[in-house]
């Protein structure tokens, strides 16, 4: 025998369910983040705010003329070895013609005097 009561109780009691466990996804298939976007300077409206942005205007500008300034710098010290290593090579072409003009001069001497002697 059933009775309403009864069964109204039971329909009414909860009924636990067991936990399904979640999903584990793989790494690969994780959406990938993509990079923030860089935040847009906006300049703000307070004496303070204009104050702290153009500081910050001009600290980046200082650096700028820093990073410029040390590339001219590695410039010229290029520019200095290389006339160094042209001065270089220009006295050695000087001291090779040097050399190759007196020994012309000397070859020449002797066949005056090979000339003197034997026409002489």
């Amino acid at each position: 025998m059933s009775n309403a009561k009864t069964d109204a109780k039971m329909e009414a009691k909860p009924v636990r369910v067991a936990a399904v466990p979640a999903k584990k996804v793989a790494p690969e298939a994780t959406p990938k983040r993509r990079p923030a976007m860089p935040a847009k300077e906006v300049r703000p409206r307070t004496v303070k705010g204009k104050i702290a942005y153009y500081q910050l205007a001009a600290r980046k500008m200082l650096q700028s003329v820093r990073e410029m300034q040390a590339g001219v710098r590695a410039v010229q010290s290029g520019i200095k070895e290389q006339m160094n290593k042209n001065k270089e090579a220009v006295d050695a072409i000087h001291s090779g013609v040097h050399a190759i003009q007196s020994g012309i001069n000397e070859q020449i001497k002797e066949n005056l005097e090979y000339v003197k002697k034997f026409y002489g």
